[in-house]
């Protein structure tokens, strides 16, 4: 019998096909931008591509930002390509505008690159958010784990402990003892006995 494992399929997710189709509408209406450009009035372009660009766009960024909160995994990416690509046609197309006042700006070029870029601006703004959450609910979580610690050691003194003494040993509100002593019933550490008041207190729970 063979020791080499199958190799496993690598999940279905839906950036699978917006990343290709994204890339690809980009690629088609910028072309024809760029010929909308170039050949002045030989060429017209086809009414309606901005909206549907535009739609498939924030579709991409929308639902990669909601995978990242979802906490999926997000294949890698470079979603910031489609504002390079427009903003380098605007400022070579500008330029040439500037010096041969006899070629004219495609008319959506100005409204497309805005609206790419507040896209790509909200992406980031979210992506930003995601990091300082992430971040801080590790710091409470390595707290906390520090936290616990401190109130295991109160066992090898006593027998039971009260939610009066986690808040004189850790210095914190009778709320935030109470939901470390919570989150170390949860982890099976402690166990609680008594249900409300002063009589309430907490034992190691038994292995």
């Amino acid at each position: 019998m063979s020791d080499i494992e199958p190799k496993q399929r690598e999940p279905f997710h839906e950036q699978h096909i917006l990343w290709p189709l994204t890339t690809g509408y980009t690629v088609l209406y910028l072309g024809l931008m760029v010929a909308d450009f170039a050949m002045r009035e030989k060429f017209t372009m086809p009414a309606g591509l901005m909206v549907i660009y535009l739609a498939l766009l924030a579709a991409y960024a929308g639902d990669k930002e909601v995978s990242r909160w979802m906490g999926r995994d997000l294949p890698s990416r470079w979603g910031s390509i489609f504002i390079y690509a427009w903003f380098i046609f605007f400022g070579a197309a500008y330029l040439v505008k500037t010096f041969f006042p006899s070629f004219e700006l495609p008319a959506d070029l100005s409204k497309v690159c805005l609206q790419v870029l507040a896209i790509f601006f909200g992406s980031k703004v979210s992506g930003r958010i995601y990091s300082m959450r992430a971040g801080k609910q590790e710091g409470n979580a390595l707290e906390f784990a520090g936290s616990e610690d401190k109130v295991m050691a109160i066992f090898d003194q006593t027998d039971k402990v009260h939610n009066s003494d986690v808040c004189r040993l850790l210095k914190v509100s009778s709320s935030t003892a109470r939901r470390v002593l919570q989150g170390m019933e949860t982890k099976g550490k402690i166990t609680q006995l008594g249900t409300s008041g002063r009589g309430t207190c907490y034992v190691l729970a038994k292995q």
